[in-house]
């Protein structure tokens, strides 16, 4: 009697000791999420849950206007990244999107915006209502800069476009949506973002790449069906710095890594910039503010725009 009693106690006070350890694990993100991101005017563990309800409000405060309307007859080129692509700190007239519209003369929309990632081109193929307001797509574009493997796990970052990016993962050979709620329990911390999540980008650059590259090649398959194989670009720009130390450990190594043959399997075109165009590009002539804002400027897309052109042959 008294060891089945023993035994009984043993069973509930495991199970009282998960359920706290449930509890606590619960309270303690939503802690980290209020003391990380006070910036947020909404609660952002709230504001995580909701961002595909609330989507079109976003895209329609956040995002650059169409441009090249006057063309609306000829096939448009779209735009995907974050604020390299959306033209952080330009006025409209400056950025790559309207550019691109008057040397091609043809649409540009613009669907990249401040912190994107290559989840977030993911989602709003899979997710919005893209296809119906953009119906005949002829190139698409994809701004990369070189920490972007880091925004792979990055969840929610409130300065300034409260910004989610969806996080995906490779199950049984297949790429799948992880729900909000694993999410939130194991990945928004700060702390376990900055002591264990960009540490092992940099021991794991082979299975890191691999989703990178699954989602660009899904992303891929959904343009091909939808627009009808339109050109697939992406290019890869260098993050100009005079100290390097913000970025993480495995950006640079990402740049260079020799999974990058891998894209032009899938028919996607890797350009990079300094290739394209020299190293000058990394200079502090060809960002906004070279002591504080390290975006490309506009004299930076018209030296590359035309080159890019005639490399890729964009129509």
């Amino acid at each position: 009697m008294n060891k089945k009693f023993i035994i009984v106690k043993i069973i509930f006070i495991n199970i009282v000791g998960i359920i706290a350890l449930l509890a606590g694990a619960e309270f303690y993100c939503q802690s980290m999420v209020a003391i990380n991101y006070p910036e947020c005017k909404t609660n952002p563990y709230k504001e995580l849950r909701q961002f595909e309800d609330s989507f079109p409000t976003f895209e329609k405060d956040w995002m650059r206007k169409p441009v090249g309307e006057e063309y609306k007859n000829e096939d448009a080129l779209v735009i995907f990244g974050g604020s390299f692509g959306y033209g952080t700190s330009l006025t409209n007239e400056n950025t790559l999107s309207y550019k691109l519209s008057k040397y091609l003369k043809k649409p540009v929309y613009n669907r990249a915006y401040p912190s994107g990632s290559p989840t977030q081109m993911l989602f709003q193929l899979q997710k919005t209502d893209i296809f119906e307001k953009i119906p005949k797509v002829d190139t698409v574009l994809y701004i990369y800069t070189e920490d972007e493997m880091a925004r792979l796990y990055k969840i929610l970052d409130c300065e300034p476009s409260n910004v989610f990016n969806p996080r995906y993962e490779i199950k049984n050979g297949k790429l799948e949506r992880i729900k909000t709620d694993k999410i939130m329990k194991l990945y928004v911390a700060k702390e376990l973002r900055e002591r264990v999540i960009e540490p092992k980008l940099a021991e794991n650059q082979e299975k890191t790449f691999d989703l990178f590259f699954e989602i660009f090649k899904e992303s891929k398959a959904i343009a091909d069906k939808k627009w009808n194989n339109p050109k697939f670009i992406l290019l890869k720009y260098p993050i100009y710095r005079t100290d390097r130390q913000n970025l993480p450990d495995c950006s640079e190594k990402y740049t260079k890594y020799k999974g990058w043959e891998r894209f032009d399997e899938i028919g996607i075109t890797v350009v990079d910039t300094q290739s394209l165009v020299g190293n000058e590009v990394c200079s502090a002539k060809y960002v906004v503010n070279p002591d504080n804002d390290y975006h490309p400027n506009d004299v930076a897309w018209e030296l590359i725009i035309p080159k890019l052109i005639a490399k890729t042959e964009i129509k």
